[in-house]
């Protein structure tokens, strides 16, 4: 079986568990249960991604250029839980959303309209080729299990290459993801300033990391939404991602702590709120098998907390193409040479001192991953038409989206 294959859904994995922790608390099922709605509306967002809109567009690049994908996920939101939460075990939870088509072409109608000038369709255009949602329905199905749980994952079945692979060292593989998808959130707060020279990781780090403990603690009991076993003998792990509540419970533990220098009033506190939600990383950590020394066959994982020195740079190149039968297809020819180029000049930008872009996403196809979902945000600022249907592009990039992608890799 295909890595496509083994990308299963915790509801899958979850059954097979042998489950030895008690009933969940309260307060714990209801985590689970926002945990799992969270992870059916991602399922929805990425199979009405995939849908087509035109010719080389899918509403995932509709979306992408329009910098509105939170418009849809704010739609998603009000789907429909069909039939209640229902739960496999006493750890596992599982939900049903739906939504009309109807409601969701409005939403990508309405997009149109408001960001009509980044917008590659019109609003009428758009309603055009959606007429027929009105008459579908689009449903996902949504799961979480209780932290106690995941240790026990496993494939639904004994498929190579994970057939030969003992159970203690597929239960340290997804401990290990699970560190790292913690590791990415503590990491993304620290170097945030709540007050002139004073930092998240000052406060993380005193009374000998006691807060940090605390915070590595709340993370460690949230809810698993995902864990995927790869071919490539690597565990990627989901967590339900950390959001207000997560501030409330730093907020919580740092004023536990004694002798902590905290914030003194309530606005430096909400300014603190604002800067750690808009910068905690999501909660998606990677676990690498180790070989039969206990060494991980593959690179550690990079954690990136400092933002290199070309951080708020932006790249420009310019794409050409001969004529192509027609100019929306020479335009569209010249557009993926001019992405061609912006890729060659990512690649040769340098990650670390010792480390290029290109070095970096040869040892972790994730890295790969997050130049691909950048260079969606490059934008097309100018267009030539020549007479004999060759056309010229050009398209710059900020390269401050291309450190938030990178920020989100495991």
């Amino acid at each position: 079986m295909t890595c496509r294959g083994l990308q299963l859904l915790l509801a899958g994995l979850m059954a097979m568990f042998c489950l030895a922790a008690g009933p969940a608390s309260d307060v714990a099922r209801r985590d689970q249960v926002d945990a799992a709605q969270a992870n059916a509306v991602q399922a929805l967002h990425e199979e009405i991604g995939r849908m087509p809109l035109a010719q080389g567009l899918t509403v995932q690049d509709f979306l992408d250029q329009t910098c509105s994908s939170d418009e849809l996920d704010k739609t998603l939101h009000r789907a429909q839980l069909v039939g209640g939460p229902r739960w496999l075990d006493e750890q596992t939870c599982q939900v049903r959303l739906e939504i009309s088509g109807t409601h969701v072409a409005n939403t990508l109608s309405r997009i149109a309209t408001i960001k009509a000038k980044k917008s590659p369709v019109s609003s009428d255009q758009l309603q055009f080729i959606l007429r027929d949602w009105n008459n579908r329905t689009f449903a996902a199905t949504g799961s979480s299990t209780g932290s106690a749980a995941v240790e026990d994952a496993a494939p639904m079945a004994a498929i190579d290459p994970w057939a030969s692979v003992d159970e203690s060292a597929r239960r340290q593989t997804v401990i290990q993801a699970r560190e790292n998808a913690i590791g990415r959130v503590i990491e993304s707060i620290r170097p945030i300033e709540w007050s002139t020279g004073k930092t998240v990781g000052e406060l993380l780090s005193a009374n000998d990391g006691a807060l940090e403990r605390a915070m590595v603690d709340y993370l460690t009991a949230r809810p698993v939404t995902a864990v995927v076993f790869q071919d490539d003998m690597t565990v990627k792990l989901t967590m339900a991602n950390p959001g207000p509540e997560f501030f409330d419970a730093f907020r919580d533990a740092a004023s536990a702590q004694k002798n902590l220098p905290l914030p003194a009033d309530e606005e430096t506190w909400g300014r603190l709120r604002d800067r750690m939600l808009q910068q905690l990383a999501p909660a998606e950590g990677v676990g690498r098998l180790p070989d039969e020394k206990g060494i991980s066959s593959h690179p550690a994982t990079m954690v990136l907390s400092t933002p290199p020195d070309w951080v708020d740079r932006q790249l420009d190149a310019e794409g050409n193409a001969q004529p192509a039968g027609s100019k929306l297809r020479a335009a569209r020819n010249a557009e993926i040479d001019a992405r061609a180029k912006l890729e060659a000049q990512i690649e040769n930008l340098k990650l670390t001192d010792q480390q290029t872009l290109e070095q970096a996403a040869k040892q972790n196809p994730l890295i790969r991953d997050a130049v691909v979902r950048a260079l969606r945000r490059a934008r097309i600022y100018k267009s030539d038409y020549f007479a004999d249907g060759s056309v010229t592009v050009r398209m710059s990039m900020d390269l401050r989206d291309l450190w938030e992608e990178l920020q989100r890799t495991p």
